[in-house]
């Protein structure tokens, strides 16, 4: 038993050394996490036959940890946005909500916020903030009105979307795909809490920041319909409508992706785009945009946790989280909800998914069917994801897209929209979150 000890603690520590690693931005955080990654793997092989005499282990026991559908979904998901990027139909969105609202600000704010919502339960958050943030800025500037409240507002709309489907950021898929969670199941246990935080924090700003500048005038109100034509935007009006016909397609037949795998919807629609619609790059040269980097990361993760898994590592902490709870259902969810928030602002919000939904597996035990989970499961299940989603954010540099907003900012001159200031508002909408979500938990709990 101290011998076996010795090994968790050796992985555990190669586990801790890799975070480390995803820490500090300007290393190559692909290489680095295979090479550890694949020290564990040796480590735990070579431990397992001549320590403990498993001989019946093999390296297929390792691989089969990783989670190829998730990967394969992030791959090609990212292909398609790429793709569909070519005919400018998310811009041509954005733009067409400035018609609609007629150069109104506070009409312009809540659709732009709840469109991007919307759009971020199926799109990847940084891809959505780089097409929408310059737009916003630049009708802001027609209109001759502060940027600060409709980035605030976008940004975290943006996160708020990510309750909405299980397609929505790595660490959805990652969770859904280990508890077979369809958009029904998010749907079912979500859509109140969305409704109340996209309620309270577009209010927030209106409130405090929207409702203090003075409106713009009819003329600027004219020369920003004048400017911000989306018919400018189309080059092949048949081509263009087919894309936005795909891009509906795409997400019907995500949402429906309980009768088919999701990773063969993205796969079966990436490879339609290229060969058929002969989009302006090839398949190839899409592959080489890939974030490999993330995706090398994941697969590190995966063989990581496979070896915690073999080792009995997720076993002990399993047993560790049932003995400071007592088996109390409450105390379980506010463990998890702080513990999920806390790790993932600070180092990884794939990798606190992936450790966190085979922890959840293994306290679940028998009593748990993938695709069913009980209403107390999915209690902490749901712990889990609002952890990582929205209280996982309490700095800029917990999600990519934070940070990409702040580039933007900067790289548009939009005056005080400093990392201090983004900061202030990030962590008063993740701890926001948590206490919220805490409540909106409880009710659930009290209903059922």
């Amino acid at each position: 038993m101290a011998l076996q000890f010795i090994a968790q603690l050796v992985i555990l520590g190669l586990f801790i050394l890799m975070t480390i690693i995803f820490s500090i931005k300007k290393l190559d955080i692909g290489a680095y996490s295979i090479v550890i990654a694949f020290i564990a793997v040796v480590f735990t092989l070579l431990w397992e036959r001549l320590v403990n005499g498993n001989e019946t282990i093999e390296e297929v026991t390792f691989f089969g940890h990783i989670n190829y559908q998730v990967i394969l979904y992030l791959i090609f998901m990212e292909i398609v946005i790429f793709a569909l990027q070519e005919q400018r139909i998310f811009q041509w969105l954005s733009l067409k909500i400035i018609r609609i609202t007629k150069g109104n600000p506070r009409s312009f704010f809540y659709l732009m916020s709840i469109v991007s919502t919307i759009l971020s339960g199926f799109m990847e958050d940084v891809s959505l903030a780089v097409i929408i943030l310059p737009l916003v800025i630049r009708t802001c500037r027609v209109l001759e009105i502060k940027p600060k409240p409709f980035i605030l507002g976008i940004s975290f709309s943006i996160i708020l979307g990510n309750l909405l489907s299980p397609f929505a950021t790595g660490s959805n898929i990652i969770i859904a795909d280990a508890f077979d969670l369809n958009i029904v199941w998010f749907l079912t246990f979500f859509v109140g809490l969305l409704f109340v935080m996209e309620t309270i924090v577009l209010v927030f700003i209106d409130l405090t920041m929207l409702k203090k500048q003075d409106p713009p005038s009819e003329r600027q109100k004219i020369i920003l319909l004048e400017i911000m034509n989306p018919d400018l935007l189309i080059s092949e009006k048949s081509k263009f409508y087919r894309y936005l016909g795909y891009f509906f397609l795409i997400i019907i037949g995500l949402i429906f992706s309980t009768k088919f795998p999701a990773y063969l919807v993205v796969m079966i629609a990436s490879v339609f785009l290229c060969l058929v619609e002969r989009t302006k790059h090839s398949l190839s040269d899409y592959f080489d945009d890939v974030d490999w980097k993330l995706i090398l990361f994941l697969v590190s993760i995966f063989l990581m946790i496979g070896c915690m898994d073999i080792n009995g590592t997720i076993f002990t902490i399993s047993v560790f989280i049932q003995g400071i709870t007592s088996e109390n259902l409450f105390l379980s969810i506010v463990v998890i909800l702080l513990v999920s928030s806390i790790i993932s602002s600070f180092i990884s919000k794939s990798l606190m998914a992936i450790t966190f939904s085979t922890v959840l597996i293994q306290l679940f035990g028998v009593g748990f069917t993938l695709g069913a989970p009980t209403v107390d499961q999915s209690l902490q299940i749901m712990a889990l994801i609002i952890g990582v989603a929205l209280g996982g954010n309490l700095i800029p540099p917990a999600a990519t897209q934070l940070l990409k907003t702040i580039e933007i900012a900067e790289e548009n001159y939009v005056k005080g929209f400093t990392f201090r200031y983004f900061t202030k508002y990030t962590a008063l909408f993740s701890g926001v979150s948590i206490v919220l979500g805490l409540g909106y938990i409880s009710l659930i709990m009290v209903i059922f």
